[in-house]
């Protein structure tokens, strides 16, 4: 949610991280210089070269990947525990609120994420060509672009990840399935069943990707 990622995430929908370390909360200030860095931030570089190790470890793993290291099983695990958060939203106002219909869509995803890696798997102990690597990886790559609708929030169409967003109230909390949050602000009842079938596209063209990956993990040679 936080500013480092919206152009990334929310507007174009490329699979972004935010990681780092435990310890003091030491936020920017106009007192940092490498001074401050070396007596308070970080003496000895201790977390810094750690986190930059780490990262480097995961750029390489990412890069050399024979098939992407990605888990689309957990778009259904994730999505099921934001939906039951939207449903306790909504039925603060509207108590008959079921997001049932939904959660058969993402119960789709989980199975067929997890078709995905017991493929992946198998087909990672036969010699894959080319091509088929290429075309998994690229489908793999732009699962995130399942969330992007061109219509993006009530609060403002740039934001158009109907997955995640910064809260438009204070402009940099993360909010997951921000469209149906922005809903249980307003307590609006009106547009809960068009953001319905917004989310119900979205998670269906994600499960039809899944689907055409496992379909490409059969095929490969």
């Amino acid at each position: 949610g936080g500013s480092d990622h919206l152009p990334f995430y929310a507007h174009v929908g490329i699979p972004s991280l935010s990681a780092g370390m435990g310890g003091p909360t030491l936020y920017h200030s106009g007192y940092d210089d490498f001074h401050w860095y070396m007596k308070f931030g970080d003496p000895g570089l201790v977390s810094g070269v750690t986190i930059t190790r780490l990262m480097g470890i995961m750029a390489y793993r990412l890069a050399n990947a024979t098939i992407l290291p990605l888990d689309p099983a957990q778009y259904g695990k994730d999505l099921n525990t934001h939906l039951d958060n939207v449903q306790k939203e909504i039925k603060k106002f509207s108590p008959t609120y079921s997001v049932s219909k939904l959660k058969e869509i993402t119960d789709e995803i989980t199975k067929n994420g997890e078709l995905f890696l017991k493929l992946r798997d198998q087909a990672l102990l036969k010699s894959l060509n080319s091509a088929s690597l290429l075309a998994i990886n690229s489908k793999i790559k732009w699962l995130e672009r399942a969330f992007i609708d061109e219509k993006g929030m009530d609060y403002g169409a740039w934001y158009k990840s109907l997955y995640a967003s910064s809260d438009p109230y204070s402009g940099y909390a993360s909010w997951m399935l921000p469209g149906f949050l922005y809903l249980a602000s307003n307590k609006e009842t009106e547009k809960i069943s068009a953001w319905e079938d917004r989310y119900a596209k979205s998670f269906q063209q994600l499960n039809e990707e899944i689907k055409t990956i496992n379909e490409l993990l059969k095929k490969g040679k």
